[in-house]
């Protein structure tokens, strides 16, 4: 993150070390250059972007997972019903 920008309420961060982000805008309370400095605003910008970047990746994981489950309980319905014919068809 290389270049911040402050105007009024609006903080620009631009060249973000992410894979998916490349320019972010965060929009600030009015009051709150009179409260923190401009270090502690910055810092806690890039906690929120560096939370996101992890967030991100972890959807990505999840994906996969979530698909295993539903090939999982697929199989397991076919195979119910598998054995439901089969039971109708050495009923007769």
């Amino acid at each position: 993150m290389t270049v911040y920008e402050h105007k009024k309420n609006l903080m620009i961060i631009r060249n973000v070390d992410s894979d998916m982000i490349s320019e972010a805008y965060f929009i600030l309370k009015s009051d709150i250059y009179e409260k923190e400095s401009e270090e502690k605003i910055s810092e806690e910008a890039e906690r929120i972007l560096r939370e996101c970047d992890e967030r991100i990746g972890k959807g990505k994981k999840a994906l996969p997972h979530a698909l295993l489950c539903f090939l999982i309980g697929a199989g397991i319905f076919a195979l119910t019903v598998f054995l439901a014919f089969l039971c109708v068809q050495f009923s007769m």
